[in-house]
This record gives structure tokens, sequence and C-alpha cells, in this order.
């Protein structure tokens, strides 16, 4: 995935507790903010449609990765079913 100037990142992990690893890697000078699940709550509690937008965010996150995923596992299928004609032609090929 890429990100744009703005574009946050993590906020899966601040909004379920769950452990989600990922490496990050800049293309260009880059500056990162921070900010802790203990400093983000009250904000969250204070204002839930901030909560809402992340949870939004991390909802499409999540459907473009399942997309992508479908697509590499589709690729992975065709692949599997040209290995096992391509083999099915060398033994037609080869009379055996």
């Amino acid at each position: 995935m890429r990100y744009a100037p703005g574009d946050c990142l993590g906020q899966a992990g601040v909004l379920t507790g769950a452990v989600i690893p990922f490496r990050v890697q800049a293309l260009t000078s880059s500056v990162v903010y921070e900010i802790a699940k203990g400093d983000i709550d009250p904000i969250l509690k204070a204002r839930p449609a901030i909560a809402a937008e992340l949870g939004r965010i991390v909802a499409r996150r999540e459907a473009a990765w399942t997309d992508r995923l479908n697509v590499v596992d589709d690729l992975d299928k065709r692949s599997e079913n040209l290995a096992a004609r391509l083999a099915d032609r060398i033994k037609v090929l080869l009379r055996f």
C-alpha cells in the first residue's frame, strides 16, 4: 500500500487492540508522528465521530487488502491449472 501526505496508519491496532505486524518504508523524506493509545483514548471518547472515521478507514483498507489477496489467489490457481495442463500436454506429446 502507498500512503500520501496526511494519511494515518496503525489505527486498526489502536481501535481493536490487535497486534498487526507490518513494515513501513518511506520512499521520500517523511515526518511521522506516533500517538499512543493512552493519548488517543480520551479523544475518541470525547469525539466518537473520529473513532467512526478511523473505523471506516480500517474497513476500506481491509477491503483493499482482501481484493489484492483474492487477485493473488486467482493468479496462483491459474498458474496451478496451467501447470497441470502443461504436464498433461507433455505426457501426450511424449506418449506416456
